[in-house]
Parts: structure tokens; sequence; C-alpha cells
């Protein structure tokens, strides 16, 4: 939404370096990696802040990374072409018409595990999340290591990053008000185009939908594990849910929608 799109703007422009969190999973997804989000961000970065030649540090911290089921620099490729291919689609200014991406972001890549090891089912007919609670908080110290000590081989805040954002602490407040002000001014973060908005209403609606339709046949499947006292296959349940989830995008129902929201909604839900 616009209130989005403002602040990611406003912390681009303020930053020496910008932490976007991201799901392994949901890499290469347009929306589910907010992907349009950046482009926009992208593009009215360029438009009101190239000509200030500061250069920003994002960081992409990869969640729930498993590096047995891919190596994270097949990971790091996929995502690098695919922000290089939103920056190649943004409308440039004249001054900036072959700028590249490298120009104004450096890109830096790191990954944490999967935290969370409880869970109260037995799915032992699915494929196991690798839980590494350990390893996570582990590498949560060593990244927080790259912001706080100085001498580490890849310390975030350097200079090339603070020189130009060098603020007085008793300007701060101004600085970043007038960063605010210009951001705040621009119109082309308030309207998303039409065939967006209507498409997010429509997967809104179905994403409901499909989320009523889990939860009873998980609580349905969690009442027959509970009841059981050997190990049961999980399997039939899960296959029943998703053929039901399946139904809701079927080509009748698309079929009533206008044809750009019909394909807007296959690529989004």
């Amino acid at each position: 939404n616009a209130i989005e799109r403002k602040f990611a703007l406003f912390n681009l422009a303020l930053s020496e370096c910008v932490i976007v969190n991201m799901w392994a999973n949901d890499i290469g997804r347009h929306d589910a990696s907010n992907y349009s989000l950046l482009r926009t961000v992208f593009d009215v970065h360029l438009q009101l802040f190239a000509h200030q030649n500061t250069k920003t540090l994002m960081l992409f911290v990869i969640r729930d990374f498993d590096s047995d089921a891919m190596p994270l620099e097949t990971v790091v490729q996929t995502l690098t072409e695919d922000l290089e291919k939103i920056w190649a689609s943004i409308s440039k200014p004249e001054d900036y018409a072959a700028a590249q991406l490298s120009d104004f972001f450096d890109l830096d890549f790191t990954s944490l595990p999967h935290i969370n090891d409880s869970f109260d089912l037995d799915f032992t007919s699915l494929p196991l999340i690798k839980y590494e609670a350990q390893m996570f908080d582990e590498q949560v110290l060593a990244l927080r290591d790259r912001f706080t000590d100085k001498d580490h081989s890849q310390y975030i805040f350097k200079e090339e990053y603070s020189a130009s954002r060098s603020v007085p602490v008793d300007g701060l407040s101004l600085y970043a008000s007038g960063i605010w002000d210009v951001i705040q001014d621009n119109k082309d973060l308030d309207i998303p185009s039409q065939q967006e908005m209507l498409a997010s209403l429509r997967c809104d609606e179905l994403a409901t939908e499909c989320k009523e339709l889990i939860d009873g046949f998980l609580n349905q499947a969690r009442q027959t594990l509970n009841q059981c006292k050997r190990r049961v296959a999980f399997t039939p349940h899960l296959q029943a849910m998703v053929q039901s989830t399946v139904s809701i995008r079927s080509p009748d129902r698309r079929s009533r929608m206008p044809k750009g929201l019909a394909l807007d909604l296959e690529r989004k839900v």
C-alpha cells in the first residue's frame, strides 16, 4: 500500500544499510518476495534522490534457509538476477538512462536457518522441516558482529555509505523531515493500478476462503491424530485439503472475472 511504499523509500534514503527479510521459499515469487514494492522504491528513489550521489547497502536476509536443499550461491544468483531485471524495467530520468543498480546500491546476502523447533502434530508422512534453533542463535550473533565490530572483515557501516550522510545530531530531525516531505509530495507512491487493487481485493477474499477450509481440515486431522494410539498416515487428510483449496481456483470461477484480473489472480494466488 501507499504508506508501506513511503516508509520503504524513507528508510532507503535515510539509512546506510537496509535489511530486507525474505523467506527462502518465496525467492522468485513476484508478490511473496515484495518485488513490486522494490520496483516502486527503486523507481522513485532514482527520480528523487539520485542527485544526492549516495550509495546504500541492501542486506538481504534469507530466512528459514536449508543449505542441504539448495546452496546459498544459487539463491543469491536467482535473487540478484531478479533485482537486475526489476532495475532494468523501471523508467529512468534521461541523465541516468544508462545507470546500473550497482551505481546506487550494493547488494549483500546472508541466511538464517529455521528456528521453530516445536510442533504439536506428528506429520510422519510429510517431508520434515529442519529446525536448527542453536544454529539460528549462532548465526544471529555472527550477523550482529558485522554491525558492531569495526574490525570485522564484513563490517556494515563503511565510510562509503556514511560519508554522504554525515549529519550533525542537532540537524538530524530537520534532515529526516526534509526527506519525508519530498516523499510525501510524490504522488506516484499513492496510486496503485486499478488492476492491482482489484487483484489484491479478490486475492484477499480467496485467501480467507482457503484459510477457513484449511483450518477445518487441520482441526479434524488434529482430533483424529490425538484420538489414535498409533501413528496414522496424514497424507489422505492433506490430499483432501489440497483438493478442496485448489477447487477455489477452478476455471469456471475465473471465467466470471475480467480477463486481466483472472490472469493476475492466476499469478498471485
